[in-house]
């Protein structure tokens, strides 16, 4: 594993991913139409995703659940490999990792919000220099993006992940622990086929059948 040098405003951005395999990724879409298809669905997610980091100025941490998912590193990217028993886990291990490497600004996104954009991602380090925590409110009631400058654990624990209260019972951590907030806007990640297919007419993207 190669260390990245961090940039002179150190900042840093990190991916969760799974590793792209029929019956792993994207299960509810594959519940309407199949493990193949939702593996299709996905790797275009994450094909989305990375164009849109290409031209974005800050090194990417990807950290895939097993294996690394670029076969090769490429200047700024880097392959991390997730720990941890929970979500929760797996993303404070990731901040606690890349913090110590010298950033002060820190965001993590998943693979599966199409509407991020380049855009968004400069807004929330932007938003960083203001505040302890930004977060990027989801449709389901979790999150897309959670930004901190500085390591804060305490907001990963004994949160009932993969439930719509998430985003809510962040925050009340935040608060109980004085944390300045601030909220981007909200956006939707694709977990479901008809959001799927609403995300391809909204892009004049062509349909999958």
């Amino acid at each position: 594993m190669r260390a990245a040098s961090p940039l002179p405003d150190k900042k840093a951005l990190i991916v969760f991913a799974k590793q792209p395999e029929a019956g792993s990724v994207k299960t509810r879409i594959a519940k309407t139409t199949g493990d193949q298809h939702a593996l299709e669905i996905y790797q275009e997610l994450l094909g989305i995703l990375l164009k849109t980091l290409e031209s974005l100025q800050v090194p990417v941490y990807l950290y895939a659940d097993r294996h690394p998912v670029f076969d090769r590193e490429k200047t700024g990217f880097y392959n991390r490999i997730q720990r941890g028993e929970h979500l929760g886990e797996k993303m404070k291990d990731a901040f606690r990792e890349v913090f110590e490497e010298g950033y002060e600004k820190v965001i993590i996104i998943g693979s599966d919000c199409p509407y991020l954009t380049e855009g968004t991602l400069s807004d929330a380090f932007k938003t960083l220099e203001q505040t302890d925590i930004c977060m990027g409110p989801s449709l389901d009631g979790g999150y897309y993006l959670l930004g901190m400058r500085a390591f804060y654990p305490a907001i990963f624990e004994d949160i009932p992940w993969s439930t719509p209260v998430v985003l809510r019972e962040t925050l009340d951590k935040a608060t109980q622990n004085f944390l300045s907030t601030a909220m981007l806007i909200p956006l939707e990640d694709i977990d479901t086929f008809e959001a799927w297919k609403a995300y391809k007419r909204k892009t004049n993207g062509k349909e999958k059948k």
